[in-house]
């Protein structure tokens, strides 16, 4: 019999896969539990061997081709969402495909790529973005005109000085270098005091403007939001003018497979462009370099703590 240390009431229905095809993954659907579109998948690999032969069905038994289906009905109310309750011992790793881009999450993103002044939110990044977004347009054609944007992002560096200085959002009392990290592409890393977040002073230099610096930021907190960031104001050192940014502090607990970034942004509607790149068609985003040191593993879940997002026109390639 197959090992099972947790399952929820009713029990689930495990088909396992075929002995000629122990590569493919068994898939368990689970319906969320209040309706927030897509169902929620867990895919789960399968292990090197387990105690039942292939083929073995547990009951309620149910009729499906393989790879395994599960469906199980919507979450008891025990006080988590849908699809978390399973956890198979016979599996070395699951990855769970969570949605998200619900419809109110794709609603923001599209004012954030029309340049909408977006209402309601009093964080420090939304109102320094709407700041910048009062006065500069939202462009869709950064890839291709980023040496253009040079004087813009300038100007817009002044702006946020000034408004750093009437906000009171100079941050002054930066890590010191006990508790340096490392350095990434665009931001110098470190341990914040209460050892559960990392420090991030980011100087924008990915982006054409810091207007879309801004919103990539935004961008990424409304999908990747177990990783969300804080803006805590702006830096400048050596006349370089940083973001001083507060973000969760993951620790890996397994290496990160790049098929299992490509499931999940797939399964959210992201296609793999090249490489390691990204875009989602219909929203008009691009999401670059998600390589194996931008992306965490740790208890079964994916964590994107590094992310470049561009704005495109929707539909575009």
């Amino acid at each position: 019999m197959v090992p099972v240390s947790q399952i929820i009431h009713p029990p689930a229905t495990l088909l396992l896969p075929p002995a000629a095809s122990v590569g493919a993954p068994a898939i368990i659907i689970v319906p969320p539990a209040t309706s927030v579109g897509a169902p929620a998948l867990i895919l789960f690999r399968p292990a090197p061997s387990v105690e039942a032969p292939a083929g073995t069905i547990l009951p309620p038994a149910a009729s499906v081709p393989p790879p395994a289906l599960t469906i199980l009905p919507p979450a008891p109310p025990i006080g988590a969402p849908a699809g978390y309750f399973i956890i198979f011992n016979f599996c070395p790793f699951c990855l769970f495909l969570r949605q998200m881009l619900p419809d109110d999450t794709r609603s923001k993103i599209k004012n954030i790529t029309a340049g909408a002044i977006i209402e309601g939110s009093q964080d420090h990044c939304t109102a320094t973005r709407n700041l910048l977004c009062a006065s500069f347009p939202t462009s869709t054609t950064v890839k291709k005109d980023f040496e253009s944007k040079a004087l813009i992002k300038e100007k817009q560096a002044k702006l946020l000085e000034q408004y750093s200085s009437e906000k009171n959002l100079w941050v002054t009392d930066l890590p010191g270098q006990d508790r340096y990290l490392t350095r990434g592409g665009e931001a110098l890393v470190y341990l914040s005091s209460d050892n559960k977040s990392v420090i991030k002073l980011n100087d924008g230099i990915y982006y054409a403007t810091w207007l879309e610096f801004l919103n990539s930021i935004l961008l990424h907190n409304l999908i990747f939001e177990n990783t969300a960031y804080t803006l805590l104001g702006f830096a400048k050192e050596n006349n370089v003018l940083y973001a001083v940014l507060k973000q969760p502090f993951i620790t890996s607990d397994s290496p990160v497979d790049l098929e299992d970034v490509k499931k999940l942004l797939h399964f959210n509607d992201f296609e793999n462009s090249k490489r390691n790149d990204y875009i989602h068609r219909e929203l008009g985003l691009l999401l670059e370099d998600m390589h194996d040191e931008n992306v965490i593993a740790s208890s079964d879940t994916l964590f994107f703590i590094d992310t470049v997002f561009y704005t495109v026109t929707p539909g575009n390639s």
